[in-house]
């Protein structure tokens, strides 16, 4: 059995589902490197600094000698981009396999200005595989010179409950009878998410008159515009602010929305709500520049993908929704699905296992769909 060591910040209710499974999958030759702890900023946006048997942590000096033999012994290490290189010096250097982890480099326009400290950074790993956490990663690198076809699909695992997604439909899903159709938006309201748009896009139906309730769950500093655009455009009786809640919050709301609205733009490295929406069967229209979107969603099949900064593409995606409870059904169930057939922290870690083995034999690797499949 191999031993397995990933590098990263805090555990957190992200990272840890798919740690669970690596633990399990390699009967406990696994261990989890925290390199940080916590900050306050996230403990209000609803982050615990989690606890496990495999978690080795990296902030207290005294554990430093010992995980550094754990890091440079390991079969295979997993660390974050933003981890210290020095931790895997020595294990690229004895040419030891490892898999940097990457949201996209380039989420602003300032890409070239940026781009001489990623080329150093790439060129200090170029004995290591990548593995993308937006569909973008593997082009940004590649652009660089670096990671060239050593590039792999990964992201953000959150738990998928088993669920019945026919039922779940049925019953809390239609708690808002139509034609009020019941959407969500959930994340933290500041620039980059763009809420506003999804405030626009329905002021655009109101006006026509569908009929609709949707619920935003977050807080931060454009809160205030947004109460500010639902009283000037008379929206008090459909758009409803109500401020942070917990995950665990977060994701009752989503078992009962049929719509939800992820209006990110190309900053938004992963996203994981998307993940979360998908889990829970709501029928999902994501900003097409959103880094997990290309990889979970297929537009039309299992979710809707509108042009990115296009408050008419939003606003078509959002109408054909509200005509037709059939098609949000539809959508929400493929949600599920594929959520719950590929993108799963067990399916992750799985096939994750399954690269590895194909790379150490130096055979082709069998992933042809979800985590671990080639990104370009």
């Amino acid at each position: 059995m191999i031993t397995i060591c990933y590098i990263s910040t805090y555990l957190n209710h992200h990272n840890k589902p798919v740690c669970d499974e690596l633990y399990d999958l390699t009967n406990g030759s696994f261990f989890y490197v925290a390199t940080s702890n916590i900050g306050e900023l996230r403990r209000e946006m609803g982050f615990s600094q989690m606890q496990a048997e495999y978690l080795l942590d990296y902030t207290v000096a005294s554990n430093r000698n010992e995980i550094k033999e754990v890091i440079n012994t390991s079969d295979v290490v997993l660390i974050g981009a933003s981890e210290p290189i020095n931790l895997i010096d020595k294990r690229l250097r004895d040419g030891k396999l490892t898999f940097r982890i990457s949201e996209r480099l380039f989420k602003t326009k300032s890409r070239y200005i940026k781009a001489p400290i990623h080329w150093l950074r790439s060129l200090l790993s170029r004995k290591a595989y990548m593995l993308c956490c937006s569909a973008a990663t593997a082009s940004d690198y590649n652009h660089l010179g670096f990671y060239k076809n050593r590039c792999f699909k990964w992201g953000y695992f959150t738990e998928v409950k088993e669920l019945e997604a026919q039922r779940l439909w049925k019953n809390e899903k239609m708690e808002l009878k139509h034609p009020d159709v019941s959407i969500l938006w959930v994340g933290r309201l500041i620039g980059l998410k763009h809420p506003e748009s999804a405030v626009l896009a329905l002021h655009r139906l109101k006006k026509e008159g569908y009929s609709f309730h949707l619920n935003i769950i977050g807080d931060g500093p454009v809160a205030p515009k947004i109460h500010s655009m639902v009283e000037e455009l008379n929206l008090n009786d459909s758009v409803h602010l109500l401020g942070a809640k917990s995950t665990e919050d977060a994701r009752r709301y989503m078992e009962k929305s049929e719509v939800f609205l992820f209006t990110s733009n190309r900053e938004e490295g992963w996203g994981a709500v998307l993940n979360e929406s998908m889990s829970c069967a709501c029928a999902v229209i994501a900003n097409s520049e959103i880094g997990s979107v290309p990889f979970l969603l297929k537009n039309g099949e299992n979710g809707l993908i509108y042009s990115s900064g296009s408050i008419d593409s939003l606003y078509g995606c959002l109408k054909s929704l509200m005509d037709s409870i059939d098609y949000r059904k539809q959508l929400g169930i493929a949600a599920y699905e594929s959520i719950s057939r590929l993108w799963t922290p067990r399916k992750a870690a799985e096939n994750l296992l399954t690269l590895v083995c194909s790379i150490r034999k130096g055979v082709v690797n069998p992933i042809r769909e979800g985590p671990c499949s080639v990104s370009k």
